[in-house]
């Protein structure tokens, strides 16, 4: 059943030599069962030295077990325009042409950083040449007093600069923009 589904999500027409090669594998005694490593003999001596060496070059080479330990241990970049980690909220902000993070903490003292590290991930702002030019993000934190008054400020903006034809459909896009 899972190699069925393995086929079919891979889209593989061969359904029927699949179910086979296992049928054959679990036939054979455990003294006879082998991957790679009788690969290349069973090539050689159906295509010839150089076609066996240069197929098994295609194929992907399993890790050696330090080199697969180095891999897991190098940490992972990633870029987001905010993260929650180590217990605050990161944002990205536009400051001059550099996009960072800032992060308020529960004293109200804003951290300003250029990564955050977690774990062996390492977040940085996004990085595109539309930063500044098309994608707006903030420049900074400030006290906007209410939700209420956000909301207003909000409309009143939208209501100077965005054409809706209704009242409602004005106050649906102010609370879309303090829902984003």
């Amino acid at each position: 059943m899972v190699i069925e589904a393995s086929c079919l999500l891979a889209g593989d027409e061969e359904i029927n030599d699949r179910l086979r090669a296992v049928k054959d594998t679990f036939a054979k005694s455990f003294d006879e069962i082998a991957g790679r490593s009788l690969l290349k003999p069973l090539l050689k001596d159906a295509v010839g030295a150089e076609k066996a060496h240069e197929l098994m070059n295609l194929l992907p080479r399993p890790l050696e077990p330090e080199r697969e330990e180095q891999e897991r241990e190098e940490e992972e970049v990633v870029f987001v325009p905010s993260v929650i980690a180590n217990g605050k909220l990161y944002e990205m902000v536009l400051e001059g042409d550099e996009a960072i993070f800032l992060a308020l903490d529960q004293n109200g003292t804003v951290e300003k950083t250029s990564e955050v590290r977690d774990g062996k991930r390492i977040y940085k702002p996004l990085h595109t040449p539309e930063l500044g030019r098309i994608i707006a993000p903030p420049t900074g934190i400030e006290e906007y007093g209410s939700d209420s008054d956000l909301f207003n400020e909000i409309y009143s903006f939208l209501s100077r600069y965005h054409y809706s034809p209704y009242m409602w459909e004005k106050k649906l896009d102010a609370l879309y923009v303090m829902l984003t």
